[in-house]
């Protein structure tokens, strides 16, 4: 992981000073976060100053995972409930659970989610802005498709996916920005959704991979020590597909 660290930092300052949002997204990201603040207290959840909550992405369509011992080589949904439970449980030793921001290209994940989670979810699809829902994923993402829809709704899901990548990783923040206090994500089987930043592997995840970005290395991994060794207690990126057993944990670039 150490060796990784420069081109993380350059990454992060790539998305600080290159990979703008244009205004028009800008101003979505800026409604989606209050949206989301508003949901936060709401559901009480934090204090003012710093609002508690954890990201979650599931990726389904083409995208597959790297082990074969999953159903239909696709992270159950189970698995994700389970690791924010775990997950916060390790982080604040507490069994209360977690408001989620839930960003997800598959409508039936969705639902499965909010059916199997007990805690507070928001999503696009659930937004009270009917500006943000309209930027929810139509459906399920296969890359070899996506031409055939048509131009609104392509433009519409480009746009969600880079506010969804916005709010759940703390990417291009703004005045009282909203960062998680974990993401749960997969590695391997996921993808950006609708956007067209990835190249034909059906292997890798995407936002799961930028997610740590706007976290920021230390948040993200805790302390690395000299031999690239994460945090075992305090990292929060958590990836439930190849949950730690591939060194190193987190890559830069999309593999072949």
């Amino acid at each position: 992981m150490n060796r990784l660290k420069p081109i993380f930092l350059s990454a992060w300052k790539s998305f600080t000073s290159t990979i703008l949002p244009t205004p028009a997204n800008r101003a979505l990201i800026k409604l989606a976060r209050e949206s989301f603040s508003s949901f936060l207290h709401d559901n009480e959840r934090g204090t003012t100053s710093h609002l508690l909550f954890v990201s979650t992405h599931i990726r389904r369509g083409d995208r597959k995972t790297l082990s074969y011992s999953f159903p239909d080589r696709k992270v159950p949904v189970k698995d994700y409930v389970d690791a924010i439970k775990s997950s916060w449980s390790r982080l604040h030793r507490s069994n209360v659970l977690p408001a989620v921001y839930l960003a997800t290209d598959s409508p039936e994940a969705h639902e499965e989610f909010v059916q199997s989670y007990q805690g507070a979810v928001f999503s696009l699809f659930t937004a009270a802005d009917s500006r943000l829902r309209a930027l929810a994923s139509p459906g399920e993402y296969y890359q070899n498709r996506f031409n055939e829809l048509d131009l609104r709704t392509r433009i519409f899901a480009t746009r969600g996916v880079i506010v969804d990548l916005a709010v759940l990783s703390g990417l291009w923040p703004d005045e009282g920005n909203l960062v998680p206090d974990a993401v749960i994500c997969a590695l391997r089987s996921a993808f950006l959704c609708f956007a067209r930043l990835s190249l034909n592997s059906n292997y890798s995840s995407n936002i799961c991979r930028l997610a740590p970005i706007g976290m920021g290395w230390e948040m993200a991994f805790g302390h690395v020590d000299r031999s690239g060794t994460i945090d075992k207690q305090g990292h929060r990126w958590i990836d439930v597909d190849e949950q730690g057993s591939v060194i190193p944990v987190w890559e830069a670039f999309e593999l072949f």
